[in-house]
């Protein structure tokens, strides 16, 4: 399965702020996927040309996009574009954890995946690959046939140290803000 992950680009003033760094959680999950043999890309619209959107699109079969609150409208906006293409489309982040019964009511978005999403995520790809029923997956909420199956939020993982660093080769790391000591290049780690 050819998976998308998105970060949305940040609406109005948040966009011109200037301060851009690495979507590490779209890196995290990643990881996990690429360690499971997943193909995976990341598109970081807050660095990227929006225009790169659509031709990403028609190379993926599933689309995983993060939601933080004052991107949704961004988000859901990628979510419809997606479907439009005959993406499954996926939704993470602490906006679509906690508001997700509203975000499936809309109908562009086919799961959530709330909480820490990297290993949920994985579980929810594998089986969809697989072909196998989701119903009580832990941590994922999904609408059928008109209803709408609400998840838990599952415990955070208990060894965080078995979760693999973040894909950062999967990110134009140049084109985010960076601080330098000594010459050598600094960036975040969460």
């Amino acid at each position: 399965m050819k998976i998308l992950l998105v970060n949305p680009p940040s609406p109005g003033i948040y966009n011109s702020v200037g301060l851009k760094l690495p979507p590490l959680g779209l890196g995290y999950l990643a990881s996990v996927l690429q360690k499971n043999h997943h193909q995976v890309k990341i598109l970081d619209l807050q660095v990227e040309k929006k225009s790169s959107l659509e031709q990403e699109l028609a190379n993926c079969d599933l689309v995983g996009i993060t939601c933080e609150s004052n991107k949704i409208f961004k988000a859901l906006d990628i979510a419809t574009k997606a479907k439009q293409k005959g993406c499954i489309t996926v939704m993470g982040g602490y906006h679509a954890t906690f508001r997700d019964k509203e975000i499936l009511s809309l109908g562009m978005v086919d799961y959530i995946v709330k909480g820490e999403g990297e290993y949920t995520f994985s579980r929810l790809v594998q089986n969809l690959e697989d072909k196998k029923d989701i119903y009580n997956l832990p941590g994922i909420s999904y609408r059928k046939d008109n209803v709408i199956y609400e998840a838990s939020i599952p415990q955070p993982p208990e060894n965080l140290d078995d979760i693999p660093f973040p894909s950062r080769d999967l990110l134009p790391l140049g084109k985010y803000w960076m601080t330098q000591i000594e010459g050598e290049p600094l960036m975040n780690i969460v």
